[in-house]
């Protein structure tokens, strides 16, 4: 039985992931991806109703004479906007990798 499963292992493929490479790039685009996604949500200025800004754990009422204004609302939407990106990039590269690399692979010739 055991000679069984040792000729079982033989015949199955291997395939290793380098994250020297582009799967590599794509795994920290994803991973600065997640930490722009978790930094925007985490403060409490994702989101304004009237004078109250809304987070995912924490509402915060400001005074009207706010003088940090609009400015701190504008830059975390547009750090969801641009981690929004990122991700959309990185699918785009994961298809790209798996989709085109592969078969272009099995086409080289050795």
């Amino acid at each position: 039985m055991d000679s069984h499963a040792v000729k079982s292992q033989q015949n199955v493929a291997v395939h290793t992931i380098s994250f020297r490479g582009k799967a590599g790039a794509i795994f920290v685009l994803l991973f600065f991806t997640f930490a722009l996604f978790l930094v925007g949500f985490i403060t409490p200025r994702w989101s304004k109703i009237d004078d109250t800004y809304l987070g995912i754990w924490e509402n915060c009422t400001c005074l009207p004479h706010n003088y940090a204004g609009d400015a701190q609302l504008i830059a975390i939407n547009s750090l969801l906007a641009a981690s929004f990106l990122f991700l959309l990039i990185s699918l785009l590269l994961i298809t790209i990798y798996m989709c085109v690399h592969t078969p272009c692979q099995h086409n080289t010739v050795k």
